[in-house]
């Protein structure tokens, strides 16, 4: 919380020396994951902003990221819009670089009992502390294009290369299982899609809705890991209710077929990237990457109440309280009846200028466990401390 009130108030005080269509600020970042621990980096962005184009006329994110657990993150954005004969185009480039030493690997398909000899806290040299870990490393590229078409519609297209990297650990989960995609390796992913957006606005929104539909695949190239794609959808809707309250929710759905790497079934296709069937883009509570299918679905649902309204550097700043509840589930495993996965909680979102967001999410997830007496649900928590709206 503090890294967040730091950053806004350097915005805010920088913003006098520049350009009165320029904002901008840099936010020293100190959080923690339950995933991925805790970590320090930095996260800057610099706006311009255009009374024909919203949120902005184009804008640059700087961000720099790494956690205690070996958790890495290294991004440059970069987005445009009002380009094209109508100037109603958007383009956005990006280069990142992630790395996760400590990911998590708990099997393929929905219904995956944790063994309980291997959770708890252990020595660093005891190998049960790996059973369910392994590195991933992934440096990635893409280049973005959506454009209006008549109407409230607009079309997508995208183009992605990324390398992937995996090492296992001794023991692990994931050295005895061998999944497709251990050997890594090039992915070039091609996206396209269809969007109707009658939201008021894209940051915060307080009404209207968001639907796409879209597809991707990766075709075979030299080096390659795997030849796979599949359609996708999602829907974002938001209800005002009264003044200060929101109705929001998001319903996602893809399925993949073909030669697919186990660490792609820990990502969605979309016009946004997404990661991970738990955690904090996905079901607050569980696990990150704790079931994984070619098939996933999930349901997203918050109700977002101004709590608190004031000023802050001359600039709006509003404070909501956002209970929420998740739920979610993976199929195309072979399983009959896949299992529906919960999660709920309580967050807290600053709101600077209705532009910034800052999230902090509280959440409890059902998860199993394998007893003698067989198995048994418990509730993990999760704690996720981040910027914008989860949708």
């Amino acid at each position: 919380m503090l890294s967040l009130l730091t950053g806004l108030l350097l915005s805010s005080s920088g913003a006098q020396a520049l350009p009165e269509d320029t904002t901008w600020y840099l936010i020293p970042n100190s959080s923690f994951d339950t995933d991925d621990g805790l970590g320090f980096g930095f996260r800057g962005e610099l706006q311009h902003t255009d009374p024909q184009l919203a949120p902005y006329r184009d804008a640059w994110v700087l961000q720099g990221f790494s956690t205690f657990r070996g958790y890495h993150n290294y991004l440059l954005r970069y987005e445009r819009l009002g380009l094209g004969t109508q100037g109603n185009g958007r383009i956005t480039a990006m280069a990142a670089y992630r790395a996760w030493t400590n990911d998590q690997y708990y099997g393929l398909g929905g219904d995956l009992p944790l063994v309980p000899d291997y959770l708890g806290d252990f020595d660093a040299e005891d190998l049960r502390r790996k059973r369910y870990r392994y590195t991933l490393i992934q440096p990635h590229i893409r280049l973005t294009w959506l454009s209006d078409i008549p109407g409230p519609l607009r079309i997508f297209a995208s183009s992605g290369l990324r390398y992937s990297e995996v090492r296992t650990y001794q023991d692990s989960l994931l050295e005895e299982q061998q999944p497709f995609g251990m050997d890594g390796g090039w992915n070039l992913q091609l996206q396209g899609g269809l969007q109707l957006d009658t939201r008021d606005r894209e940051i915060d929104p307080r009404r209207g809705l968001l639907l796409e539909i879209s597809g991707r695949y990766n075709p075979p190239i030299p080096g390659g890991a795997g030849v796979f794609g599949g359609p996708a959808s999602s829907l974002r809707g938001y209800l005002p209710l009264g003044e200060r309250g929101v109705l929001a929710g998001r319903l996602m759905g893809e399925a993949l077929f073909g030669e697919i790497p186990f660490y792609e079934l820990n990502q969605w296709g979309g016009a946004v990237q997404t990661v991970g069937f738990g955690g904090y883009m996905s079901l607050r509570g569980i696990r990150y990457g704790r079931y994984r299918a070619p098939g996933k679905a999930m349901l997203n649902t918050e109700l977002r109440i101004d709590a608190l309204r004031h000023n802050l550097g001359g600039k709006p700043f509003v404070w909501q309280l956002v209970p929420f509840v998740d739920l979610g589930t993976v199929f195309l495993d072979g399983s009959e009846f896949p299992p529906l996965h919960t999660a709920l909680g309580v967050g807290v979102r600053p709101i600077y200028d209705a532009a910034f967001v800052g999230r902090m999410d509280l959440g409890f997830g059902r998860d199993f466990v394998e007893t003698d007496a067989g198995v048994e649900v418990r509730w993990t928590p999760g704690f996720y401390l981040t910027y914008e709206h989860l949708f």
